[in-house]
């Protein structure tokens, strides 16, 4: 299910009970579910979209290239995200541990800066109920828009 939240996008790519992954005949109802209630769902796999530039077919594949490809070394002070700093494209990487009910889940961060204005520019892929999605989703705007506003109050007149 593909939730569009203005210009920074939430992808929902499957869904995933507590006691894992959907059953075949289960996932044919949850999809009959999605397509009734007239939504979009974007089935999980090498169709799925690429998340900052990485092409993926799960959230644990896309944290194995940031740290191979990438060269990157994950914080791991936080025991519900490991995080990956990009210096070089301005990016952050949160990924979900087990010990996090949205677990498996992804959130790629981009700071642009337009206008002389700093913005954060966001993608998520999350593979957990639509309720803990959204709750992703709404925690990490709300911090964008804490780290926006301290970026920008720091910044000179131009």
């Amino acid at each position: 299910m593909i939730v569009q939240y203005g210009k920074r996008r939430m992808q929902v790519t499957g869904m995933h009970s507590g006691a894992g992954q959907l059953q075949p005949a289960g996932r044919i109802a949850a999809l009959a579910a999605v397509a009734l209630s007239g939504l979009a769902f974007q089935a999980t796999g090498a169709s799925a979209k690429p998340i900052c530039g990485i092409e993926y077919e799960s959230p644990s594949q896309v944290q194995e290239k940031v740290e191979l490809e990438k060269g990157l070394t994950g914080n791991t002070s936080d025991p519900n995200f490991v995080i990956y700093y990009d210096g070089n494209e301005n990016l952050s990487w949160a990924f979900s541990t087990a010990a996090n009910p949205v677990h498996p889940a992804v959130v790629c961060r981009r700071m642009e800066q337009k206008e002389g204005k700093f913005d954060i520019v966001m993608d998520i892929r999350c593979n957990a109920a639509k309720l803990l999605c959204d709750e992703l989703y709404e925690n990490f705007t709300a911090l964008n828009r804490i780290t926006e506003k301290k970026l920008n109050s720091s910044q000179p007149p131009q």
